[in-house]
């Protein structure tokens, strides 16, 4: 598994790409009355916490599990949510967890690919 984030000319995205050649990207643009973000936990019970975040990393040998995609709403502003996958190697497990919580106004989109193909996409 790798992370790109803040790349050249793409500096409020970041992209999540196991060896599976499974896609999981996130706009993480700022704007006013909204809290975002998206961290990578060793806990799937961690919905709003920076436990893990760098430019870009490698998570060897972590792949996405296709079967698990946890979403959740809760917190201080009027709307929003967050969205959960979990990366699996073995019996080791991550989970990234993408979230923005607003005012009603300003969701983020998320696209998630499998080989090249557009399987899923959305907004929190």
């Amino acid at each position: 598994m790798r992370v790109f984030y803040k790349g050249e000319n793409w500096d409020s995205k970041v992209n999540f790409v196991d060896e599976n050649n499974v896609l999981v990207g996130y706009d993480n643009h700022d704007d006013c009355c909204a809290n975002g973000g998206w961290f990578i936990s060793d806990d799937k019970n961690e919905w709003l916490q920076d436990s893990f975040k760098e430019e870009s990393m490698d998570l060897p040998g972590f792949v996405f599990d296709k079967n698990y995609v946890e979403r959740k709403i809760e917190g201080k502003y009027d709307e929003g949510a967050a969205i959960q996958f979990r990366l699996i190697n073995g019996d080791n497990e991550k989970f990234i967890t993408l979230y923005n919580f607003h005012n009603g106004y300003y969701s983020r989109g998320f696209d998630i690919f499998v080989g090249g193909q557009l399987e899923t996409d959305g907004s929190i």
